[in-house]
């Protein structure tokens, strides 16, 4: 139910919930006391079986809205919903263990008019994270989430509305870096996007259980026209036993790969075109990105058995062509070291596994 009346807000803030009573609080807290006032608090809550919910409502203000799911839908059709209870024209979609730092909305809002209104219906904006503990005690800063400092130029007119370095860079050349490194080009508490593009890309879809973040960032480049850079931590990321945990766990690490299987089959004629990249290209960034560096990074950090099984599903969805790809050969013969591959390689060989954490709140 919500209480919402005046003008049409220029933000809506989406939270998928499911079991946070400890966090959610603060994440709603933290959008409350922004200085820009204009904006709508969206939570879906994905039958949470604690207190998240009370823990919510107990804040008892108009400019929220809070749905609950009768039965958990999973992550990705949650996204979808807790977007879909709103209307204002920018979505930032922010995690319910997560903050909104101060001056967030501000900085987005200054950022948005100094663009005007025809290059901000295609810009989507982002900035790093700054990494808190579960005290919300500050841990570090995220490096950049992409190479945008080599894909977009500094822009001295963007930069003061900030009061701080902002870089455009174009959307397809970021889309380009993603697909052909298989990652994720945007952060996902601190990207703003406006809601026409997510109407017009179909939403997250219920396709993925890992990362739906992705394959809806990818699609929303494909569309967009520019990616906004704020060089500054204006969200915070907590990092806490629950969710690193669901990172390191060998299922999650297979639904992992499966999604990114998925990815590979469903990029669509005009998403490669957008990145300039031949389907076979794709297929050989899996065989690299996903299957023999993680394989490689597995057998490295002690992890054998999910370092074999990635080979194994590598094997059955490329292949004859896996035996032409030098990548392939490297990862069978670090995997084919066993127990010994941590000793010789040494734990710092895992680093190529992506840093980000995997959003799986089901």
């Amino acid at each position: 139910m919500s209480l919402q009346s005046g003008p049409e807000p220029l933000f809506s803030i989406a939270i998928p919930l499911f079991n946070h009573e400890a966090f959610v609080g603060a994440t709603v807290a933290s959008v409350l006391a922004q200085d820009e006032g204009s904006f709508e608090i969206l939570v879906s809550d994905n039958a949470s079986t604690d207190g998240s919910v009370d823990a919510v409502t107990r804040l008892a203000d108009p400019r929220i809205t809070v749905a609950r799911n009768p039965v958990n839908v999973g992550f990705a059709p949650n996204l979808d919903r807790a977007v879909a209870l709103g209307s204002a024209p920018r979505v930032i979609l922010v995690s319910s263990d997560d903050l909104m730092g101060p001056g967030a909305l501000s900085t987005y809002r200054r950022v948005i008019d100094a663009l005007g209104t025809q290059a901000a219906e295609r810009a989507v904006l982002t900035s790093p994270l700054a990494l808190i503990d579960e005290h919300g005690v500050p841990i570090a800063v995220e490096e950049q989430h992409a190479p945008i400092a080599s894909l977009g130029a500094v822009d001295e007119v963007l930069s003061r509305a900030a009061g701080a370095p902002v870089r455009r860079v174009p959307a397809a050349a970021l889309l380009a870096s993603a697909m052909r490194s298989m990652r994720n080009p945007l952060p996902f508490a601190s990207t703003c996007y406006p809601r026409a593009l997510w109407e017009q890309t179909g939403g997250y879809l219920g396709t993925r259980i890992q990362n739906p973040d992705k394959w809806f960032h990818w699609r929303l480049l494909g569309i967009a026209s520019e990616v906004v850079y704020v060089d500054a931590p204006l969200f915070q990321y907590r990092v806490h036993r629950l969710n690193r945990e669901k990172a390191r766990t060998n299922a999650q690490s297979m639904k992992h790969l499966m999604d990114e299987y998925v990815t590979m089959l469903e990029a669509s004629d005009s998403l490669l075109e957008s990145a300039g990249m031949t389907r076979q290209e794709l297929r050989a960034a899996f065989l690299r990105e996903d299957v023999a560096k993680r394989s490689m990074a597995f057998a490295a950090t002690g992890q054998g058995l999910t370092a074999r099984r990635y080979l194994r599903m590598g094997a059955s969805v490329i292949g004859s062509e896996r035996w032409r790809d030098s990548w392939w050969w490297r990862a069978r013969a670090v995997v084919a070291l066993g127990p010994l591959a941590p000793a010789i390689l040494g734990k710092r060989a895992g680093a190529s596994i992506s840093a980000s954490p995997f959003h799986s709140d089901l």
